[in-house]
């Protein structure tokens, strides 16, 4: 269930001033809680702080559809800042640790959204989809990705500025887009090739059994199959879980482009395997694209009988080579 709130701050005196906060909240049934006010004493230049997210989500969300976020103290709250430099276009992301009764421990992220009011459409009708329910988080399918979908969408106005986010659980392990600026960064590359390799073939497999699952039948004589995809596959999408090999998707709200018109999956393999790529110096990229795209096709190709492997393999080299990097691709596939 999706939980949609709206808080609109007034405006305010001074930094860490005592600011009046108008919230207005509505359940996804429809359900309006009364217009509050609360008091914020702890705003940064307009941005959020650790105290003031657990005032906000306190006085936000409603105890009737989690008690998790109006016990204030038992949140841990903390800015992910390092997590924070690879989630491009991320201007405020925290963690949310909730450690109740009986040892009980959840985590959340609260995240900055771009455009809320498509994003949340999207999210919204993508919940609903019947045959996705399974691979929603708290759900899951073994040997597939697991989708995260946000539990709340919240907004508050400063200095004429709006911004948004989206709570949602805390998916597990870290991003592949954390894998290639430590790739970058790091001075020995050999240590880190098991492991991105590790994540790309576990993310090539899912995928692929993911895909498989939700095609549509009768696609056509001739054509790839189309079904449902994610729209949105970048590195910072995908979340890699080492310990226990499995993979988590974020930003699902495009996902409903290909339930109202099913599309075929190489789009996503495409944007997935060439896109943030310019983070990369150009004499590192052939290394990183021979580590990456050799690891996800041959887990793409491990969810396919050995008879339909050329097929695949010819789409995905297809797919690629229409990229600005066809010459170090030809070579990879050569």
């Amino acid at each position: 269930m999706i939980v949609f709130l709206i808080l609109m701050m007034l405006p305010f005196a001074s930094l860490y001033a005592e600011e009046i906060i108008r919230i207005r909240s509505s359940i996804a049934d429809r359900v309006h809680k009364p217009t509050q006010q609360l008091r914020v004493t702890s705003l940064n230049n307009g941005l959020l702080t650790a105290a003031s997210v657990k005032e906000l989500l306190a006085a936000a969300i409603d105890n009737s559809f989690s008690s998790r976020f109006t016990a204030p103290e038992r949140l841990s709250v903390y800015e992910m800042a390092e997590e924070k430099k690879h989630a491009l276009r991320t201007t405020q992301l925290f963690a949310i640790d909730y450690n109740g009764a009986e040892s009980k421990h959840e985590s959340f992220v609260l995240k900055g959204m771009g455009r809320p009011g498509k994003e949340t459409r999207g999210l919204g009708k993508a919940h609903s989809y019947e045959t996705l329910r399974p691979y929603i988080y708290p759900n899951s399918v073994v040997d597939a990705p697991q989708l995260i979908f946000p539990i709340a969408c919240l907004s508050y106005e400063y200095n004429d500025k709006t911004w948004n986010f989206s709570l949602m659980p805390r998916a597990r392990g870290r991003s592949l887009l954390s894998f290639l600026t430590e790739f970058v960064d790091s001075p020995d590359k050999e240590h880190l090739r098991e492991l991105i390799g590790a994540a790309y073939y576990k993310t090539g497999r899912m995928m692929a059994n993911f895909y498989k699952a939700l095609w549509v039948p009768n696609n056509g004589l001739g054509s790839l199959p189309k079904g449902i995809t994610h729209g949105d596959l970048h590195v910072g999408n995908v979340m890699y879980d080492h310990e226990n090999g499995t993979i988590a998707l974020i930003d699902n709200d495009k996902i409903v482009h290909s339930i109202e018109k099913p599309k075929d999956c190489t789009g996503d393999i495409k944007f997935l395997l060439t896109n943030y790529v310019f983070l990369i110096p150009d004499q590192l990229q052939p290394y990183w694209y021979e580590l990456t795209i050799s690891n996800f096709t041959e887990g793409f190709l491990s969810s396919f009988e050995e008879s339909e492997r050329p097929y695949w393999y010819n789409a995905i080299k297809r797919a690629l080579l229409s990229t600005d990097h066809k010459a170090v691709i030809e070579f990879i596939f050569a």
